[in-house]
């Protein structure tokens, strides 16, 4: 119960941080494969639990929800728990059967796709809202034989808030069909916004196209990051409205939490140097450093002399490692031509889990800065990654990349050459690129030559692997 933690021990945003990270993680594990949060083997466990949990809190209230908590812990201490052990839990607490409640979200896949419109009426003084859910349950049954479903319908309460000149009306409804509609009375005066499931309590996937005024009314009004990081990818896709760049440098430089700030730096990346540029050269002297890595990130896109000056600058002054990092990436590039002598730079520079040496390794790939190879060399004693930075370059045709990683399967440390053999494994990994067969005569000419048994039997295991998949020199 992270996400509980983090909202006793630092406050509600840091609690919501948790969550959005954990959203981000559990929709693209449902997107590689559906599955249900209590099966054997389940994908999402962590990231789809944590939000089925906040999900439970915020339906139950604090004082029903540790109730049933504290209910389950003691009947179970120091025993084993199921799943259904705690929606027995929260009905002996509660009083209410939430068999629906575990069937979508417990025992089901996915999660709700909500496509939502809305239209205010002046003359009925409402606000109407047309909600479809559009998840399909395409799921088959797997190798296993285990098939899991989609609901078809999410069924859940959801607040509706509207913004007017005149005050906030909220009301609340069920989600309870496939298509609905929802009407919210009493709103007299135009919409200055309308925020769907306020408070975001409901895990879900939300198409809702609006104004881009009401979107920047929600954008510095609203409270939760889940809402603020959605409203701002709706402003982020909005390259040539000046509005919506508006919206974003605010958000950018004043919003009180600093994901929301690097989030809205991030997106003013997309837009003209001139609705963005000044705005982000403010964020690159943040007081949080993911404020301005993401400017740097941001500034990269740009492009341009003075987005370079600024990157280097930061390269050079920042005390912090990952936005030093952040800063070569974003050099490499708005300024590949020139980017060599600050990746050598970085390749020397040791950091805290050599953030700094793995921006400069990507962008040694980036720009196709062979001329770094014999820094990337000195480094095979560090990690993986540069092996197979090495691996990436061979297979793009790269000879004295190549070269290096041949003339390591005989290192003395037995690091390197474990390193090496994965290099290859990246090298050998796509088919049909430039050097691919090169690579793999290479090795395979090396392979008898190898005088340690272990590299050779790891790369004998690789060349079969190989062989198997039909990547042989026959296949290129």
């Amino acid at each position: 119960m992270p996400g509980q933690y983090w909202d006793q021990k630092l406050g509600k945003h840091a609690a919501e941080d948790y969550y959005a990270d954990e959203y981000r993680d559990y929709v693209a594990t449902d997107r590689r494969r559906p599955m249900a949060l209590a099966s054997f083997h389940s994908n999402n466990i962590y990231p789809k639990g944590a939000l089925v949990l906040k999900m439970l809190q915020d339906y139950l209230g604090p004082r029903r929800f540790w109730a049933s908590l504290h209910e389950y812990l003691t009947t179970h201490a120091f025993g084993n728990g199921t799943s259904d052990d705690l929606r027995q839990a929260v009905l002996r607490a509660t009083g209410e059967n939430l068999d629906w409640f575990w069937s979508e979200w417990v025992y089901g896949a996915g999660y709700p796709k909500l496509d939502v419109t809305a239209a205010w009426d002046s003359t009925a003084d409402a606000v109407t809202l047309h909600v479809r859910q559009t998840q399909e349950d395409t799921l088959k049954a797997a190798a296993d034989s285990i098939q899991f479903h989609v609901a078809r319908v999410f069924r859940m309460p959801v607040t509706i808030r509207v913004g007017t000149a005149d005050g906030d009306v909220v009301d609340t409804a069920r989600l309870d069909a496939r298509e609905q509609t929802i009407t919210v009375s009493g709103v007299k005066s135009p919409p200055t916004m309308v925020v769907f499931d306020d408070g975001n309590h409901v895990l879900k996937g939300l198409t809702f196209d609006q104004p881009t005024s009401w979107l920047a009314t929600q954008l510095r009004r609203d409270e939760n990051l889940w809402d603020r990081e959605w409203v701002i990818d709706q402003l982020g896709g909005r390259t040539t409205d000046a509005d919506a760049a508006r919206a974003l440098r605010d958000a950018a430089l004043h919003a009180d939490y600093p994901r929301t700030r690097a989030e809205a730096a991030t997106a003013l990346g997309g837009f003209p140097d001139a609705e963005a540029l000044d705005a982000l050269a403010r964020a690159a002297k943040d007081t949080s450093s993911s404020v301005r890595s993401a400017a740097m990130g941001a500034l990269g896109a740009l492009g341009g002399a003075r987005a370079v000056k600024i990157l280097r600058d930061a390269w050079r002054q920042d005390g912090s490692y990952q936005v030093r990092a952040a800063a070569v990436s974003a050099i490499a590039e708005a300024d590949s031509a020139n980017a060599h002598g600050v990746i050598m730079e970085a390749l020397a520079t040791p950091s805290y889990r050599e953030v700094i040496r793995h921006a400069a390794l990507q962008a040694v790939f980036q720009v196709g800065d062979t001329a770094a190879i014999d820094a990337v060399e000195s480094l095979l004693t560090v990690d993986g990654v540069p092996a197979q930075l090495l691996g990436a370059l061979a297979a793009h045709a790269h000879a004295s990349a190549l070269d290096v990683l041949v003339r390591h399967l005989n290192d003395d440390r037995a690091g390197v050459r474990r390193y090496v053999v994965q290099g290859f494994a990246v090298a050998l990994s796509r088919p049909n690129m430039p050097g691919r067969a090169a690579v793999l005569s290479r090795l395979e000419a090396a392979e008898p030559a190898i005088r340690h048994p272990g590299t050779r039997s790891a790369v004998q295991a690789l060349l079969r692997q190989v062989r198997r998949q039909g990547g042989g020199q026959g296949g290129e």
